[in-house]
């Protein structure tokens, strides 16, 4: 991995080779989890896919509940004040497990009484509260190496816990194993990465869980600077997951297998508008506080480009999913090509969206981004309720299109009555 290091001229070393490693463990992350995808669905079959998939959509709304929307605002402040990274961390990391624990119990509530979930669901959802309860831990390790530029060494740490439990699962997998047993080794990943953020915190010095200090003062502050936008995450994490819930309710596991697959390809591609949006966020910041009209072509200039990209991944999956799909993940899945091609209309909005959320944050209207998120999803809940009985997973994948074009076009227009959409359908921008 030195290769990366050595290929960067050194006064671009803080910022482009830390640019370049976290691309290279989210494209590598990105890569290995849908290859142990395609092994699960081809060889293990819908149905146990299934329930891989509607348990950890379940999960991945729990995660970002726990989050509570403070993990940019953390590394912001452990930038601003390196003295107080203790207190910082443990003020977060107390806040955290404050919620977390009365989530876990609802979940477990939900799944011990559950009468339509199956054994291997219930299962399965047991197993994942081990990432749950290791998560405020890991991503206040991760926070406090980022605060220092340190990216190599968390990325590295990362990469070495995936590439490890991603071997480990297709063994698993191409063995006979079922998906409990893979559910087991998926959990021990996140152990194993708990464990390298540890030992990267350690070796460069930094504050140890069992130093960190909460400071009871600062739990409110802390809330009401992050609420409105963990109100939007969570919003949007619903609504992007709503059409797997409501398979699993209305249909059953077989449907959510070949549904779950083409979110699990959008959400995997977000790595590009993330890294895109990301690397120009900084000059949004500086030039809305300076200079209105390069804050305006900075916006054209990064929508221009999300454009761009969503357009090129569209022609990319129309390809793949026409002459490529069915030979990867089996002809069980011949329903799923239509699903992916439906979903290529969405690929815009959500990329998109990276933008939109990255505007409000620099206008500090984080409470009507909440809103807008909002009402997309009681718009999705209500699309998926009359579509979903019908038309399956055609019927989700066509809900969650429309949902984020009502969304980030609604964003558009309310974060300055239109003036970005005119200039960029062509209009001359209006002072």
């Amino acid at each position: 991995m030195r290769f990366i290091d050595n290929i960067v001229p050194k006064r671009l070393s803080r910022s482009t080779a830390g640019a370049l490693w976290i691309f290279s463990e989210r494209v590598s992350s990105s890569a290995l989890n849908l290859l142990c995808i395609a092994a699960m669905t081809r060889i293990l079959g819908p149905v146990a896919y299934g329930h891989w998939a509607f348990t950890l959509s379940i999960i991945g709304v729990l995660l970002v509940a726990g989050d509570l929307g403070l993990e940019g605002l953390l590394i912001k402040k452990l930038v601003e004040t390196p003295e107080r990274a203790a207190r910082l961390l443990g003020t977060v990391f107390t806040l955290k497990i404050i919620v977390y624990l009365p989530a876990i119990a609802a979940v477990l509530l939900f799944v011990g009484t559950s009468g339509a979930l199956s054994p291997e669901e219930r299962s399965l959802f047991y197993i994942f509260m081990i990432p749950v309860i290791l998560s405020p831990l890991t991503s206040s390790l991760l926070a406090w190496t980022n605060s220092v530029s340190a990216f190599h060494n968390a990325a590295r740490m990362r990469m070495i816990s995936n590439a490890t439990g991603s071997v480990a699962k297709l063994s698993a997998i191409f063995a006979g194993f079922g998906i409990v047993q893979v559910g087991w080794l998926h959990a021990g990943m996140f152990v194993l990465e708990a464990a390298g953020l540890l030992l990267a915190v350690r070796l460069l010095g930094g504050p140890m869980p069992w130093t960190w200090r909460p400071e009871a003062s600062g739990f409110r502050p802390l809330l009401a600077q992050s609420s409105y936008l963990f109100s939007a995450t969570i919003f949007f994490t619903l609504y992007l997951g709503i059409g797997t819930m409501m398979l699993r309710f209305y249909l059953g596991p077989y449907e959510v297998g070949t549904y779950a697959l083409v979110p699990q390809i959008n959400q995997a591609l977000q790595f590009i508008p993330y890294a895109l949006t990301l690397a120009v966020f900084p000059d949004l910041v500086t030039s809305y506080s300076e200079d209105n009209d390069k804050f305006y072509q900075k916006i054209f200039f990064i929508a221009k480009r999300l454009l761009l990209s969503s357009f090129l991944v569209v022609i990319f999956l129309s390809v793949f999913s026409l002459f490529i799909f069915e030979y990867i993940f089996g002809p069980k899945y011949h329903e799923t090509v239509y699903i992916l091609l439906i979903s290529l209309f969405s690929i815009p909005f959500l990329f998109l969206r990276q933008l939109t959320t990255k505007l409000y944050i620099c206008v500090n209207n984080g409470k009507m981004l909440a809103m807008i998120e909002l009402s997309g999803l009681v718009l999705a809940v209500g699309l998926n309720m009359i579509l979903v009985p019908r038309y399956g997973g055609m019927g989700a994948i066509s809900a969650l299109g429309v949902v984020s074009a009502f969304t980030v076009i609604v964003s558009f227009i309310l974060f300055d009555r239109g003036r970005f959409l005119r200039q960029l359908s062509g209009a001359r921008l209006r002072h």
